[in-house]
């Protein structure tokens, strides 16, 4: 009985021994595992707060990369003169701070610069044209990437003193013949030889379209052709409401009602009719416009003075206002408008590979030329017509329609290698996009 009790004992001893070791063990893991799970809770803390701290970290960086882009935008319209809101709101202390920044930068000579400029114009005894001086004599050509956003406002961008003849304008060659016809169901079998345009006026002038070719007949309706090959232009596609040249007229000056920065070149053509009644009904319509909305005169205006307005190009002779262009029929040449010697390429009768040998030459020719950024007025314009229409002297089999054309030279000006600051004046194109557009006026210096 006794070596029974003790075995029993024993056996209880080990029993409780074991339950002793196994409550120890599962003590140890449970505090061990606690600790970990303590030590990643920390971490993780840590590394919430390491990531809150960069993200405010890369906001600074970023609102001060923000804050030194309108500053340097701001610096560098303050330069050129341009006029603006931000300009004439800020600081005394930050225009100090740009004048010290201006003074430093025309002080340095260790770092030739490399922005082109021109030489001011001094004037001279013999000199029969006065020089106007606006613009800073160092000037710096404008960024577009960084200043220009928005086609439908481009020319805010362009110095004040500037003169209109030595702004590269894109613009649109009959511009009103979006939607075309003739009335004769045969004729009609040729409408693609007069349709220039697949956008209406307005979109032409959100597009950054800024100068605008009006070819009319003696109900001063927007036509193409004459006698009976004559297509008259519509203002829809069902080809129901004519387009007259007051109703194009009226959608530019509202659009610069909104838009009082830019300007708009007009060119008023004889297309079909008597060229003296033409002549009548044009001069009879611009007495509706008042020259806050259409500027009439006959010598070159600044920038400046015609925002917000209509410049009118003329193509009749004696209109008595606007400035004439007595542009050469079907090629190549030189006028002189008012003591400016403008250069023209107009070959409407060409091929395609033709007519980019002919751009070529003159896009050579204008740019010998800079655009003077000293206010001075510069003595050279140049009115380009990219378009054609390879109708009268060839047959059916090799006829290229303007919208054929204008698929093969398009791209060639979208590639050529136009240079910021030379002349290349107006650029008057079928079928215009936004990308042609740009390609034009982000030349200007």
């Amino acid at each position: 009985m006794c070596n029974d009790n003790k075995s029993s004992y024993k056996h209880k001893i080990f029993i409780i021994i074991l339950l002793t070791m196994v409550m120890l063990c599962v003590f140890v893991v449970f505090a061990y595992t606690n600790e970990e799970l303590r030590e990643i809770y920390i971490t993780r803390g840590e590394v919430n707060a390491w990531v809150k701290e960069l993200r405010l970290r890369f906001e600074t960086l970023e609102e001060d990369a923000q804050i030194k882009v309108q500053k340097e935008v701001m610096y560098q319209m303050w330069l050129r003169g341009i006029s603006d809101n931000n300009i004439q709101s800020i600081s005394s202390s930050e225009m100090q701070s740009m004048e010290e920044r201006k003074a430093r930068e025309q002080g340095s000579s260790s770092k030739p610069s490399t922005e082109p400029t021109q030489p001011s114009i001094e004037p001279t005894e013999s000199s029969t044209e006065s020089t106007e001086t606006i613009a800073p004599s160092e000037y710096v050509f404008i960024d577009w990437d960084l200043v220009s956003t928005d086609s439908t406002n481009w020319m805010s961008n362009i110095p004040d003193n500037r003169y209109i003849h030595e702004i590269n304008i894109p613009g649109s060659h009959d511009s009103g013949t979006q939607y075309v016809k003739n009335g004769s169901s045969i004729i009609d079998m040729f409408i693609n030889a007069a349709t220039c345009q697949n956008k209406s006026i307005q979109e032409q002038l959100n597009a950054g379209v800024r100068a605008f070719d009006f070819r009319v007949d003696e109900n001063l309706n927007i036509c193409h052709g004459d006698g009976t090959y004559k297509f008259t232009a519509y203002s829809d596609s069902g080809k129901t409401s004519i387009l007259t040249l007051q109703n194009a007229l009226n959608i530019i000056s509202t659009f610069l009602s909104s838009h009082n920065k830019e300007i708009v070149l007009v060119s008023i053509k004889k297309e079909d009719g008597d060229t003296s009644n033409v002549r009548t009904a044009v001069q009879n319509l611009l007495t509706s416009y008042s020259e806050d909305i259409m500027y009439t005169g006959t010598t070159w205006p600044t920038i400046n003075s015609v925002r917000g307005k209509m410049v009118l190009i003329t193509r009749i002779s004696s209109l008595g206002k606007g400035i004439y262009y007595n542009v050469p029929d079907n090629t190549n040449s030189t006028m002189s408008i008012n003591g400016v010697t403008v250069y023209t390429e107009d070959h409407y009768d060409a091929l395609a590979d033709n007519k980019k040998n002919y751009l070529n030459n003159v896009f050579t020719t204008t740019s010998s030329n800079s655009i003077s950024t000293d206010g001075g007025k510069g003595g050279y314009g140049a009115l380009i017509f990219s378009s054609s229409n390879n109708f009268s002297a060839s047959t059916l089999i090799s006829y290229q329609s303007p919208k054929n054309i204008s698929d093969i030279v398009n791209p060639y000006i979208i590639n050529y290698s136009l240079t910021q600051g030379k002349l290349y004046g107006q650029v008057m194109m079928d079928f215009v996009s936004e990308d042609l557009v740009k390609k034009i006026y982000m030349t200007n210096p």
